[in-house]
């Protein structure tokens, strides 16, 4: 009896065993912290303000050039640190979930092997 709800254990969780060997989510929430965490927040507040110089003529590669770029000022310097701050937070919270739902599925694929 016993053996035969294993076996129905098995085959029921078996596709979504499969899924979850694919997926690796704490090699995916690895780089995502590291996308994050590459720029330090205490060189933001060192650098100094520049003093707003209006432009004469800008070319068009110039523009191209600005598109890339995203510019900080006072008001939106803090915004940025705070959501920064909580993408940290949510990273990390995704890291412990990710952690969890790998031992479950260990824990299953061994009721399953039993």
């Amino acid at each position: 009896m016993w053996v035969v709800k294993a076996k129905e254990q098995h085959k029921r969780y078996e596709g979504q065993l499969r899924l979850c060997r694919q997926v690796s989510p704490h090699s995916d929430v690895t780089y995502f912290v590291k996308a994050v965490g590459q720029e330090n927040p205490t060189l933001a507040l060192v650098l100094p303000h520049q003093v707003f110089k209006p432009a004469v003529a800008l070319a068009a590669d110039d523009q191209r050039n600005l598109c890339k770029q995203l510019i900080l000022d006072r008001l939106t310097e803090e915004s940025v640190l705070q959501k920064r701050s909580s993408l940290q937070a949510k990273a990390m919270e995704m890291t412990i979930r990710a952690k969890q739902s790998q031992d479950v599925i260990l824990t299953l694929s061994n009721v399953c092997q039993r």
